[in-house]
């Protein structure tokens, strides 16, 4: 009865006046450097501290708190939240924004060939499962979720990184995987190549790079191991609707050729070609429409398709030369 009687009386003496002393465990001599020692009076201990348990929604919801407070220790039991915001059972605590487990695992990294744990951040390391950055399902052996601006990049410098690979306005030249779309800047740091595909001696297919749409192939480039061959698909077992085309010498006769210069060439170097929105009104076919804006949107022309109108013009011609030619011999006999 008299332990009760204690226990009641100090705690309305903690709940009543406040603390400003150490607690410690009935009859022991907590140690001053705490504010709550639950151990013995020999500083030892047969039982353990039992963590409130909770269940968190995600690392990012305060839930089921009102709000997060950093310093805050749970214990959570739901296994919730998707992405890097989800949470599994296992102790966490709050740093005032968000939950963050406590890492009880093992080191899931060995040193290179042994079954070591890795301990420090200088030896080389391997893995046998599956690495995932910023998704946690991985599907394959390094994974990663390439959604934000930048998913992957390499570069030479330790410096600041600024600008865009994609545009060529990054501070420095490296390479970027985000988005769905591999970007190279080369330039920024010097002379070099992009982007260089290479077959070793003994190659056995000529294919260097192979593009498809949904499924389909749709072109390729090719080696002959002396040069190469850019193609596209136009095999006749793909196409419909095959008629004549309409196209000829006189189309030939109304697309303007100009001779001119790009604003952004400091040497005025001179060109001879097409302006696409003047052959975009001859033969669209060549022509990609551009957008408002000529820097990032330009219009833009493949000259590789004016291939066919060319020989359909050089067609007409000689059907022209011989109907002349026709006439000709008509009136060397007429002499």
């Amino acid at each position: 009865m008299r332990k009760y009687i204690r226990a009641i009386f100090l705690s309305y003496c903690f709940t009543s006046l406040g603390i400003y002393a150490q607690v410690g465990m009935i009859g022991n001599n907590p140690n001053k450097n705490a504010i709550l020692d639950l151990n013995k009076t020999n500083g030892t201990n047969d039982k353990g501290l039992l963590l409130p348990k909770v269940t968190l929604t995600s690392t990012t919801a305060a839930s089921p708190m009102s709000a997060h407070v950093a310093g805050m220790h749970v214990y959570n039991t739901a296994t919730a939240g998707t992405g890097v915001a989800a949470v599994t059972p296992g102790e966490y605590y709050n740093d005032g924004s968000k939950w963050i487990r406590l890492i009880t695992d093992l080191e899931p990294w060995f040193n290179s060939s042994t079954k070591t744990s890795a301990t420090s951040n200088t030896q080389n390391i391997y893995q046998m499962g599956k690495v995932g950055i910023g998704i946690n399902s991985p599907a394959a052996p390094l994974h990663i979720d390439g959604k934000q601006t930048l998913g992957i990049l390499v570069n030479y410098t330790n410096a600041a990184f600024t600008g865009n690979i994609w545009d060529g306005t990054a501070s420095a030249d490296g390479v970027d995987i985000s988005n769905n779309s591999v970007r190279i800047q080369k330039g920024s740091g010097g002379s070099g190549t992009p982007l260089m595909l290479s077959k070793g001696k003994g190659y056995t297919s000529a294919n260097m790079t192979e593009y498809y749409v949904a499924g389909n192939r749709v072109g390729s480039v090719v080696t002959t191991g002396t040069s190469v061959v850019y193609n596209t698909t136009s095999d006749s077992r793909l196409k419909e609707n095959i008629k004549p085309t309409h196209y000829g010498l006189s189309d030939i006769m109304k697309i303007k050729v100009d001779d001119y210069n790009y604003k952004a060439d400091e040497k005025k170097t001179l060109c001879t070609g097409f302006l696409a929105q003047e052959l975009y009104k001859v033969y669209p076919q060549a022509v990609t429409v551009g957008g408002e804006n000529e820097k990032t949107d330009p219009w833009q022309v493949d000259y590789s398709k004016l291939t066919p109108l060319l020989l359909k013009a050089i067609q007409d011609q000689q059907m022209q030369i011989e109907v002349l030619k026709n006439k000709i011999e008509i009136l060397e006999t007429k002499r």
